[in-house]
């Protein structure tokens, strides 16, 4: 299962990251500027990611119960520290001269994010499949959300920050603090809603609308249709 679950992560991130650079047909950015942001979310993000998870998790065990904390790291610590360690590179990255509108920004944001979703679905492969019949439902599941969640979270910081760069330092500070919080909530509301049956289906359907509303915003910003007021 080792070689299928390592293919099983990365053909898919790869295909992504492939159609995502292609977004830009404008103005391109340099490919290996996003694979560069690609493989930070699939190395130091998520060592980042799995070190503050742990280690902020770690004191709930002297209050709540093994599952109450397993549901509060799942459910409120990653949706944090994930997104605050996928989104330490963006700071970086907007300082460079060529980053200067929202395509950009969501561009390399969510090179991020398939990165840290190629990596994460990598361990999930390993550690609960056994078999095919185990690893194919959790295959569609990650590569079909919960990797899109991780892209979608990140392009929305790297968006709002690329669309205030030039803007007044505070201007650029809210907009970068609003754009973590939203990415955080993104990442809370689709962590929520897998691990109850009850909302399973939500989950599905509030990733979908939210992928639909970025690719559409990228698309009526890029033909003017729609003027940003920051």
């Amino acid at each position: 299962m080792l070689l299928i679950s390592f293919l099983g992560a990365i053909f898919p991130m790869s295909i992504y990251l492939f159609f995502l650079w292609k977004l830009d047909k404008n103005e391109p950015e340099p490919i290996k500027f996003v694979i560069l942001h690609f493989l930070y979310g699939a190395s130091f993000a998520i060592i980042l990611g799995i070190i503050g998870g742990k280690l902020f998790s770690f004191p709930l065990n002297y209050f709540f119960s093994e599952e109450t904390n397993a549901l509060i790291k799942v459910i409120i610590i990653a949706p944090i520290i994930e997104e605050l360690a996928k989104a330490l590179l963006l700071f970086k990255t907007i300082q460079n001269k060529n980053i200067n509108n929202l395509t950009d920004g969501l561009i390399y944001g969510a090179a991020i994010g398939l990165g840290f979703g190629m990596t994460e679905n990598f361990l999930y492969f390993i550690f609960y499949s056994n078999s095919l019949a185990t690893f194919l439902p959790i295959f569609i599941l990650r590569n079909g959300f919960s990797a899109v969640m991780h892209s979608l979270s990140t392009a929305t910081v790297g968006g709002l920050m690329s669309l205030t760069k030039y803007s007044s330092v505070k201007k650029h500070i809210t907009v970068t603090f609003i754009g973590l919080l939203t990415a955080m909530f993104i990442h809370f509301i689709w962590n929520y809603s897998v691990s109850f049956s009850e909302t399973f289906l939500f989950g599905i359907i509030f990733i979908l609308l939210g992928s639909t509303l970025i690719v559409v915003g990228k698309g009526l910003s890029s033909h003017g249709k729609i003027v940003w007021h920051f």
